[in-house]
């Protein structure tokens, strides 16, 4: 999974707590959310600003399979619970809640192809993103979903994937040989 520069700076601010939709993290306890996901940082002196530490980890697990499980963790609802936040506008605390702090990190999510969405109890990935041959040994990656007009398939041939259908999930679906059809930076296929 790969982000863009822009979502790293925002989700930098979900993670820190900075845009005061999320609970506040502490250097200490930035250090240890990331030491989590495989680092060995250590708070002490010369640790940089909060949000420059963020984005640098964020910079470090960007393009590898930690970044969605790192995504999902800042967006873990039980850190949330019994967490406050400073309204600017009120100018007093009011409970953190995980769906501002989604709707705010899916509006630049989307510019990369993935969406957060609650599952349950906890937030999952809605799109997923697949490796998709295109018979000339290119490449690309490509949205699992569905449209308006009907289901929206993508495979590489056997490859099992999630696929979000009509708001359902359904994971591990054996997807077999398909037609595709490029619109935009979207591979529509239907199954043949």
């Amino acid at each position: 999974m790969k982000i863009s520069e822009r979502t790293i700076k925002r989700l930098g601010e979900i993670i820190t707590g900075d845009k005061a939709l999320s609970p506040y993290r502490s250097g200490p306890k930035l250090v240890s959310f990331f030491n989590d996901f495989g680092t060995n940082h250590t708070y002490g002196d010369g640790f940089p600003s909060r949000w420059k530490f963020a984005e640098d980890c964020l910079r470090q697990f960007n393009a590898t399979p930690g970044l969605k499980k790192i995504i999902l963790s800042a967006l873990d609802p039980r850190d949330f619970m019994g967490a406050t936040v400073y309204d600017k506008e009120s100018q007093q605390n009011k409970p953190a809640n995980v769906q501002d702090a989604l709707t705010y990190l899916n509006e630049v999510l989307a510019y990369d192809g993935y969406e957060v969405v609650p599952h349950g109890k906890d937030p999952q990935f809605a799109a997923s993103m697949l490796h998709v041959d295109d018979g000339r040994g290119q490449h690309e990656n490509a949205e699992i979903g569905c449209s308006r007009e009907g289901r929206r398939y993508l495979s590489s041939g056997t490859d099992r994937c999630g696929v979000r259908i009509r708001g359902c999930l359904f994971e591990d679906l054996s997807v077999g040989f398909v037609c595709f059809s490029f619109a935009r930076d979207i591979v529509n296929f239907r199954t043949v």
